[in-house]
């Protein structure tokens, strides 16, 4: 097929933030160098002070801009008080002046240096990881790399019911969870540990690039790695769209074996929607000897003190390949791909999906199975494409348009829904790229670089 000439390197648009319902707090300004007023443009002040600031100011619901620049350090944000239920924002990519903004999160970056959690949101460590609060969590146009910690190494933000949990057009790469009892989350941790103020905590988890994230295990302990680019522990909605993970790892090779290599999904109760997502090359561990360790793409999980039968998961459109575990199957079967595990009861969809050769090992849950695929994808390999389909992909034009929660745009900011095969029908791609390439690009496409002037 002929190369669309709408297509440009990056696309631009407009957009407003807002948060429904939010009570309007501070605006605090942050820059790279720092400074000793935060509520002023003219007078940007450093990150932890802007937290310290924001978690100190009641309910009000405060939004923190990031001008563009690297920012080094381990930052965290925690309430000073429990009533304390205001939303809070981290928006990047602001200009020097803060009077527009460009949502690339290349250019907004926060780095871990490898010595502790990049970005610690609404969670006490201290106290088993408690999230004292409700409220919203936003986290939006940023790069997070380099953490290191247990939990979520790269952003472990919680909220209580009725609270949301927002990534939005963020990189997570290069984090790794490891502890003396084994890694959880290694690109990120989202939503709330605690059963009592879990359910009905919705969470966000869209347009974003999780890459080159680890959770390892730990041999001394007999500790897993679980969730090599994330860990969202669902008990309301939960919304997985159009992402990229790849590269991510759970386990430790011939040490200690993992789960979910690239995304564990842990069922509290509720509905997920994982849809038009790339999982692909991500792998999971096995100790010396042993085929223990299972899920390399996802691993959807059920709470082992909660049954499954509030729970219903949904996966439409994706493309799970590629990926490997231990486990005793063959290497694109869906235990390497998709797995899942709890009691028979509720519901786990796969639809429109290609996740390798055909399987059906889900635990005890009989899944749901309905147009998938089990093909090579047939991926750009390019620098400037990476994971893109070319015309001789299945996925092309191999999604259903029906889809719950289809998104409008793809992970590049191009519309869905195209002609991928230029057969005069457009149907939706499987996967989180729309476009579909005849050969490589000559420029770089990555994320939108998103224009605004309006705060």
């Amino acid at each position: 097929m002929g190369m669309r000439k709408k297509m440009t390197a990056w696309v631009m648009i407009v957009v407003v933030t807002s948060f429904a319902g939010a009570a309007r707090g501070a605006d605090i300004y942050v820059s790279p160098a720092g400074g000793s007023d935060g509520t002023a443009a003219d007078k940007p002040t450093d990150l932890q002070s802007a937290l310290n600031t924001a978690a100190g100011n009641g309910n009000e619901g405060d939004t923190i801009y990031l001008q563009q620049g690297t920012y080094m350090g381990n930052f965290s944000y925690l309430p000073a008080t429990a009533d304390n239920n205001g939303d809070l924002a981290i928006l990047g990519g602001w200009s020097s002046d803060f009077s527009t903004r460009t949502v690339d999160p290349a250019n907004t970056i926060l780095d871990g240096s490898n010595v502790d959690r990049v970005l610690t949101l609404n969670v006490n460590p201290n106290d088993n990881f408690t999230c004292p609060t409700s409220g919203d969590i936003t986290v939006e146009g940023i790069t997070v790399r380099n953490g290191r910690a247990r939990v979520g190494a790269g952003i472990l933000a919680y909220t209580r019911a009725p609270g949301l949990v927002r990534l939005e057009h963020n990189i997570l790469e290069n984090n790794t969870a490891l502890g003396t009892d084994g890694g959880v989350g290694g690109g990120c941790t989202l939503g709330c540990l605690n059963m009592a103020d879990a359910a009905g905590v919705d969470i966000r988890l869209t347009n974003n690039i999780l890459r080159h994230n680890s959770a390892q295990g730990d041999e001394e302990e007999n500790g897993e790695g679980e969730g090599g680019g994330c860990v969202i522990l669902s008990s309301g909605t939960t919304w997985i769209v159009n992402n990229l993970i790849h590269n991510n790892s759970a386990g430790t090779d011939n040490i200690a074996y993992g789960l979910g290599g690239g995304i564990v999904l842990d069922m509290y109760a509720g509905d997920a929607y994982v849809i038009n997502n790339s999982i692909v090359e991500n792998i999971v561990h096995a100790r010396p000897g042993s085929t223990d360790g299972t899920g390399g793409g996802i691993l959807v999980e059920t709470d082992e003190e909660d049954a499954w039968a509030d729970s219903n998961v949904h996966l439409y459109n994706n493309i799970i390949y590629h990926n490997t575990c231990a486990a005793p199957y063959g290497a694109g079967d869906i235990a390497n791909n998709i797995a899942g595990s709890g009691p028979n009861a509720g519901t786990l969809v796969v639809s429109h999906t290609n996740y390798g050769s055909y399987g059906t090992n889900a635990g005890a849950v009989a899944p749901q199975l309905t147009n998938n695929i089990h093909a090579d994808p047939v991926f750009s390999r390019s620098d400037e494409s990476l994971f893109y389909l070319t015309s001789r992909s299945p996925c092309v034009d191999a999604g259903d348009n029906d889809a719950p929660y289809l998104p409008s745009l793809d992970l590049a900011g191009q519309n869905r829904i195209q002609d991928g095969n230029d057969d005069n029908t457009a149907v939706v791609n499987m996967g989180c790229y729309e476009e579909v390439l005849p050969g490589s690009f000559s420029w770089h496409m990555f994320l939108p670089a998103i224009e605004s002037n309006a705060r």
